[in-house]
């Protein structure tokens, strides 16, 4: 057994894991936690880690939840559920039952490429029940064990049976993906990378190659891929104290100007960027 069960807002120094983002609402209210785990070696290349949100509400309370995608497939168990999420564009929101608990696979933004076997971007907003889709046939009776055989086992036990499955079907691993990689990781960390012609530049390939890459194996354009971390970024800090100057974090992530940050804000979450940093403090 690996040591790798945290409780995530912030990762433990060497965890492996990243900092929490995309998170649009507070922690709801009654008793909730959100644990993860870091890939075990072999499935490092296509799997970001394995995910486990449970809770349980205050009688008669009522909380949705709402969260700003990373372009990437998450494969979801929950009892009596299993579930593929495609590239989410939009916000995702889930109103929560009075109690429950999900097991999760976030996969790297290129990883699902080689289980799914075709172009991502057939992916794009699409949730489905993980039986109807033939190339995860490996994995038609995972759900049933997590939440039947292995219901009363540790945490840490069912995700071992996850990655066990996914080993089992392990892909070959082929050198696109390790240029994608590399890639996808400069978009997420580099905050002055703001534009895909400089990042179809810095990666050596014309806007149009880039563009066709990322489409089959990310299933998002460069531009959309660029906005969404910068959204990560401005999300973050509107849910600091003090919240910063609208016209600095415009500037910081890279908008033309405040106006302009506050319509693309609006356009995802549905409120103005003062407006959110109200309502999260709320």
């Amino acid at each position: 057994m690996r040591d790798a069960l945290e409780q995530t807002r912030q990762p433990a120094e060497g965890s492996g894991l990243r900092p929490v983002r995309g998170v649009a609402t507070p922690l709801p209210s009654g008793e909730f936690a959100h644990l993860r785990r870091a890939p075990s070696a072999a499935l490092q290349p296509f799997v970001e880690h394995l995910w486990c949100v449970q809770w349980r509400l205050p009688a008669g309370a009522a909380q949705r939840v709402a969260t700003v995608p990373h372009p990437c497939v998450h494969w979801t168990f929950e009892a009596g559920a299993c579930t593929l999420t495609g590239p989410h564009t939009r916000l995702w929101q889930r109103e929560l039952a009075p109690q429950g608990q999900v097991l999760g696979i976030k996969f790297r933004p290129e990883g699902f490429r080689a289980y799914w076997g075709a172009p991502v971007s057939g992916l794009r907003d699409l949730i489905q029940p993980a039986k109807e889709l033939p190339a995860l046939a490996f994995a038609h009776d995972l759900g049933q064990r997590l939440f039947g055989e292995l219901a009363g086992e540790s945490l840490d036990t069912r995700f071992d049976a996850i990655e066990e499955t996914l080993e089992q079907a392990l892909p070959l691993r082929a050198q696109e993906p390790l240029q994608l990689a590399a890639l996808i990781d400069t978009a997420r960390d580099d905050r002055d990378l703001l534009r895909a012609d400089a990042w179809a530049e810095r990666a050596g390939l014309s806007l149009r190659q880039l563009q066709r890459l990322l489409a089959d194996w990310v299933g998002v354009s460069p531009k959309w891929i660029l906005a969404r971390y910068r959204l990560h970024e401005a999300l973050h800090r509107l849910q600091q104290q003090p919240a910063p100057r609208l016209a600095d974090l415009a500037a910081d992530t890279g908008y033309a100007d405040a106006a302009h940050f506050s319509r693309s804000f609006r356009g995802v979450l549905g409120v103005s960027p003062q407006q959110y940093a109200r309502l999260w403090l709320s």
